[in-house]
């Protein structure tokens, strides 16, 4: 039973008049007392319907304990001015009432990624971030907002290591990409229903940074903490379930990115790549871990959000990315993010993208002069200037990004060609770009059996 029909079912026992029609809806309606969205409140209009209607209920009622994957999610309804303390789950749900915000879902799995990986801990491939729906919701078609920071991540953690949170803590606050927690708004509104619908709660985390409201209602404790992994042990969570990575574990797989990023994959494949890299950026961080190669990883995971159309994640990912002295210590790093951020600016604004792209291949013809970093600036510049109009000069660019990428890494050159044919015939000279093509082909098909770059890179040259 839903609550739209339970209310239904409530009124029409208020208007019953034989005592047989009164006890079968009362019967009915008890019946919901094992839902996920019933609360002390919905057995209080219980409780006051049937003792009108003559009918004693059927017994007593004992609240429905938290399973693996579900926790308290505290809401605020601004339409109404009030709080809403709803049941959230992570998996398949058909009774659910809302959705959360897919986006505000994926900025949230950040922090907790950070938190997992600095943990020495990996996190499950190919979990459903977004599995996540709430019961009683009431008013709200999709969830968003910094609130849903704290409670998401408790039932992740809770669904992925099988143990339920403790029913008597719930929490309210912000999670940031590094793990910390923040503060939310309305908080008290927030704590007056937690209490209204669920009184058995007694505990509730919040970031230590969290103003404290005027009224906090009685049997309610606030216990401040500053991270989400001080928050998981208030409930009753760890992360010792999961499997223990080793900083050798993330170094060969900051490794591999380069390769990764010549593999062809659909959108999600690319956010799920790039949420991997900010994984393994994380761990890095350690102290036993380097720091250059994590900042490097943090590159990379923009450039896959790149590629998956996701700028906005892509920026956070920039940013993430340390400026100043620390950074100056790792020229590279400084360059292979000059690189994204010009890549990142083709599209909207490529007049700027070309002035960045030019300080890019400056920081990597110091930093890298013969390495990955410096082809991919030239062939960055190269695309600017293309995006930009300013073919002649495009054609220049591209023709020395691809005599470089032929001499120090050959792999790399067919793709290169695919950006210089379509300058070639976007200047009129399409012949001239098919013929280049046919050669960039020609070690493609007898790689096609053995290489994913192969067959993905045969599709570019066919655009």
């Amino acid at each position: 039973m839903n609550v739209s029909r339970w209310r239904a079912s409530l009124a029409a026992l208020q208007i019953a008049t034989r005592s047989s029609e009164r006890a079968r809806l009362v019967d009915e309606l008890s019946d919901a007392r094992r839902e996920r969205w019933y609360d002390a409140r919905h057995e209080a209009e219980l409780a006051r319907a049937a003792l009108r209607a003559g009918v004693t209920l059927p017994h007593a009622w004992t609240p429905r304990p938290l399973s693996p994957g579900e926790t308290w999610l505290l809401l605020y309804a601004p339409e109404a001015r009030a709080g809403i303390a709803a049941r959230a789950q992570h998996g398949a749900d058909p009774g659910a009432r809302a959705s959360l915000d897919r986006a505000e879902l994926d900025r949230v799995a950040r922090g907790l990624l950070s938190t997992v990986a600095r943990a020495c801990r990996r996190w499950p491939a190919g979990f459903d971030w977004h599995a996540l729906s709430t019961h009683t919701a009431e008013g709200f078609d999709e969830v968003t907002g910094g609130s849903l920071g704290l409670a998401s991540c408790v039932a992740w953690v809770s669904s992925v290591t099988g143990r339920a949170p403790r029913v008597e803590v719930a929490g309210s606050a912000a999670v940031r990409a590094d793990g910390s927690l923040g503060r939310v708004d309305f908080l008290g509104a927030k704590l007056k229903a937690l209490r209204d619908a669920h009184p058995y709660v007694a505990r509730v985390v919040v970031a230590r940074e969290q103003p404290i409201p005027d009224e906090v209602p009685d049997g309610v404790t606030l216990d401040p903490r500053d991270h989400l992994g001080d928050a998981l042990e208030a409930y009753g969570l760890t992360l010792e379930p999961l499997p223990r990575g080793t900083i050798e574990r993330y170094r060969a797989r900051a490794a591999e990115f380069s390769v990764e990023n010549m593999t062809g994959r659909d959108a999600s494949g690319w956010t799920a790549l790039a949420r991997e890299a900010w994984e393994v950026s994380n761990a890095l961080l350690h102290p036993a871990g380097d720091a250059r190669l994590a900042h490097e990883c943090l590159a990379w995971a923009a450039l896959f959000a790149l590629h998956g159309g996701d700028p906005a994640t892509a920026d956070a990912y920039l940013r993430a990315i340390p400026t100043g002295a620390e950074v100056a210590l790792h020229p590279r790093v400084d360059a292979w993010r000059s690189v994204v951020t010009a890549a990142h600016a083709i599209d909207d604004a490529p007049l700027s993208a070309v002035t960045l792209a030019e300080a890019a291949v400056l920081r990597a013809r110091e930093a890298d002069p013969a390495g990955e970093v410096l082809g991919h600036a030239l062939g960055t510049r190269g695309r600017a200037l293309l995006h930009a109009g300013r073919l002649d000069e495009a054609e220049g660019a591209l023709r020395e990004a691809l005599a470089f990428f032929q001499r120090v890494s050959p792999r790399e050159a067919p793709r290169s060609t695919t950006y210089l044919a379509t300058c070639l015939r976007m200047r009129g000279r399409g012949d001239e770009g098919l013929a280049l093509l046919d050669v960039a082909d020609a070690p493609l098909r007898r790689d096609l059996d053995v290489s994913d770059y192969a067959r993905t890179t045969r599709e570019y040259l066919k655009l």
